[in-house]
Parts: C-alpha cells; sequence; structure tokens
C-alpha cells in the first residue's frame, strides 16, 4: 500500500516548484531505498524528489505571438504546471492573436515559460445524430 501524500503537488508538479520536492507520509512496513526517513513535527517522512522534463508538450486555446497563453476547460488545471517542468516548453495553439489583445487578467501562462509556438489545425466536429425522419412519430 502507498504512503498517504500530505501535500498535493504531484513528483512532476513539485519538479517545477521552488522545493523541488514533496515530502510523503512514511509507512515503517516499507522499503524506500531512494531516501532515508526523517521526523518531522512528530511524524516520519520521507522526501520524494520531483521529476524534471527535457521537453514539455501542451496544448491551448489562444496566445499572443509573446506565447502567453489562455487555456479552456481542464486543459486548465495540468497544462501550465506542465509547461513549467520543462526546460524547453513547445505549445501548439488553436489561435494566435497579437500582443496586447489577450486582457492580462484571463492569461494562465506567462510567456516567459514558452519556447516555441505551433499554429494547429483542428477540426470542430460537431454531431449531430438523428435517429427519425421529421414529421415522423
Amino acid at each position: 500500500m502507498a504512503p498517504k501524500r500530505r501535500v498535493s503537488l504531484a513528483p512532476w508538479q513539485s519538479g517545477c516548484a521552488p522545493a523541488a520536492a514533496a515530502f510523503l507520509v512514511f509507512t515503517p512496513k516499507q522499503e524506500w531505498g531512494r531516501s532515508s526517513p526523517k521526523a518531522k513535527n512528530g511524524a516520519t517522512y520521507i522526501l520524494e524528489q520531483g521529476i524534471f522534463a527535457d521537453l514539455s508538450i501542451v496544448k491551448a486555446w489562444k496566445a499572443d505571438t509573446s506565447g502567453n497563453a489562455i487555456f479552456r476547460k481542464t486543459a486548465r488545471n495540468f497544462n501550465p504546471p506542465a509547461a513549467i517542468c520543462g526546460k524547453i516548453c513547445v505549445m501548439e495553439v488553436e489561435e494566435i492573436v497579437p500582443v496586447g489583445s489577450l486582457d492580462p487578467d484571463h492569461i494562465h501562462l506567462p510567456g516567459v515559460y514558452v519556447h516555441r509556438l505551433i499554429q494547429g489545425t483542428h477540426e470542430k466536429r460537431i454531431e449531430q445524430r438523428t435517429i427519425r425522419k421529421r414529421g415522423e412519430l
């Protein structure tokens, strides 16, 4: 059984965090070869090192030419930390707009983390399911 996490960071998210590590609750029955257990505030923890990526590839909804990006829906949850974790970030964007056209309050990822910007071709499919013909009952 895996130890319970006391932090909200995943290992790849802690790789881009300033601490670059996450403390996990230590279970005495388990053997951990990477680090030794440490006592802190009356509990025993192990220190798990963060994962650093060489390349991160993310997809954004809209970005300006300097790389400031806006994500949509669930992409807002994991794409910004994933982009920050990589040494090089490549971002595929549905729409590239000129600098200054995005509202600064709506930007989810600053352009300083983006190294390459790619304009993607996305087909928006809208499914129209027809079960019966019109007028039939």
